[in-house]
């Protein structure tokens, strides 16, 4: 009996020993731990003490049953069962029965457990694999992760509906080969052959993590580009967007600005014409001298010619900025020193300083400034572009420094800087592109908002960069960068 006793005592569980009717005959330590009650308090009394009292009657019923034909029970965890405290509280158990004839007639061995720290885990992690599961379903892409040996296991309503009619039933435990096999087979394709190359190369990208997501154009029209990850334990991650309508978009995008280029070069070529006209007559009236203008004439006709040369420089921008763009723009490459082109482009712009009333001035170079392998008159371009903005943006008594110098990376930068007006920080981000004029709040300035984005594209053209700082109200600097000519490869 001592022994039985001190194999109770050791068991893990509660254990509840009653007779046929239900009294409490022994109970063991952990019983007492477990309810709250002494020894003495559950002795004699009945087993539904320690269950809640709104299932008291039917436990009486159920343990009627169960006695009617007693056999083993194991704990199971299908019926939730509740216990109940002492103190009244009530908690989740699991119970197994085991009845025992005796001397003293059948005695029914009820070993019992606390579950209340499991059915808090499971409900916990239900409900994490409900957040998982909702947080799935929502994405507009179709989302499937599929294990390390190729079978899915976790999917979305938008992957179910990419299936084919052949792919009925659950997808879950399909390997990738079938599903991949399935979708393609469910396009035309002009040859088998051509479908098993391209079933291959869509399962290849599928198993093949890389930094570029591919894109797939099937035959029925649809365009999808196909996202894969490999997470730590190599379950693959598959996201499938479909992008007909972005594609599509971006071809009539692309089709747009392929008619704007054009367009552009079209109606550029078209007022050169005319341009010129006015220009050539405009100089034989200036040049007249049979009967020479009068001033007020020569005044007038001096306007027409101001007005059409800068007419005619827009036009021509707006021509290298389309020629740019349709990959027509051809350059004309050789040594270019640098200081003779800042001193030609600093004459060249200093009648219209001096009308504007800022003085312009080239800093002294470096005796080892090294020359550039590059355009010599788009540099000029990109170097006017910088000062006519110096002149239009300065103001009257101001100052526009021009200069070269080179820097630590093989690099030579020529730069424009002045003291006007400056730049405000909103127009940062727009600066270079096209049709973008800061500054107007000056009033009107003449000009389109096209030669910074046209400077940026010729430096690009010749391997090259520009750049910028200011602050609205503290003047500008603008730079372009060209390679020096010792580590200058030729552009083409």
């Amino acid at each position: 009996m001592a022994l039985s006793w001190r194999f109770l005592e050791a068991a893990p569980d509660a254990v509840v020993i009653s007779d046929s009717e239900g009294t409490i005959v022994e109970v063991n330590g952990q019983a007492e731990r477990l309810y709250g009650y002494s020894r003495d308090e559950l002795l004699g009394s009945k087993v539904e003490l320690l269950i809640p009292e709104r299932l008291r009657g039917a436990h009486v019923t159920h343990r009627g049953a169960f006695m009617s034909e007693a056999s083993f029970r194991p704990m199971e965890t299908k019926i939730p069962l509740y216990g109940r405290r002492k103190d009244g509280s009530e908690f989740p158990v699991e119970v197994s029965l085991n009845p025992v004839p005796t001397g003293l007639g059948l005695r029914v061995v009820a070993a019992m457990r606390d579950v209340s720290e499991r059915r808090r885990l499971e409900a916990a992690a239900h409900a994490a694999d409900e957040l998982m599961r909702q947080a799935v379903e929502i994405q507009e892409d179709a989302f499937a992760v599929f294990d390390r040996h190729g079978l899915l296991v976790l999917h979305n309503g938008a992957y179910r509906a990419l299936m084919p009619d052949s792919l009925k039933g659950p997808l879950k435990g399909r390997s990738i080969a079938e599903i991949v096999e399935r979708t393609t087979a469910a396009s035309s394709f002009e040859s088998e052959e051509a479908s098993a190359l391209f079933r291959a190369r869509y399962l290849e990208a599928l198993r093949t993590e890389s930094g570029t997501d591919p894109v797939f154009l099937f035959h029925d029209g649809r365009v999808f580009r196909v996202t894969r990850r490999c997470t730590q334990n190599s379950e693959l991650v598959v996201t499938i967007a479909d992008r007909t309508e972005d594609e599509r978009g971006v071809e009539a995008l692309r089709r747009a600005s392929a008619a704007k280029t054009e367009f552009l070069s079209a109606m550029s070529h078209e007022l050169r014409t005319p341009l010129h006209a006015i220009l050539g007559f405009a100089s034989l009236l200036m040049r007249d001298r049979r009967t020479p203008l009068a001033d007020r004439q020569r005044e007038m006709v001096q306007h027409i010619l101001e007005g059409c040369d800068h007419l005619m420089h827009l036009v021509d921008d707006v021509l290298d900025l389309s020629q740019i763009e349709s990959g027509r723009m051809m350059l004309s490459t050789e040594r270019v020193d640098l200081r003779v082109v800042l001193s030609e482009v600093v004459t060249t712009l200093r009648p219209d300083a001096l009308r504007a009333g800022v003085s312009l001035h080239l800093a002294p170079c470096a005796d080892d400034l090294p020359a550039v392998f590059a355009d010599r008159s788009r540099i000029a371009q990109v170097l006017k572009h910088f000062g006519s903005n110096a002149i239009k943006y300065g103001r009257p008594g101001g100052r526009a420094t021009f200069g070269a110098e080179r820097t630590g990376e093989g690099l030579v930068r020529l730069s424009v800087d002045d003291d006007g007006v400056g730049i405000a920080e909103e127009w940062h981000s727009q600066i270079f592109q096209p049709f973008q004029r800061a500054g107007q709040e000056m009033g009107p300035v003449e000009g389109i908002g096209i030669g910074l984005a046209l400077s940026q594209r010729l430096a690009s053209l010749m391997d090259g960069r520009v750049g910028f700082r200011s602050a609205a109200g503290e003047g500008a600097t603008f730079w372009l960068e060209l390679r020096a000519l010792e580590e200058a490869v030729p552009v083409r």
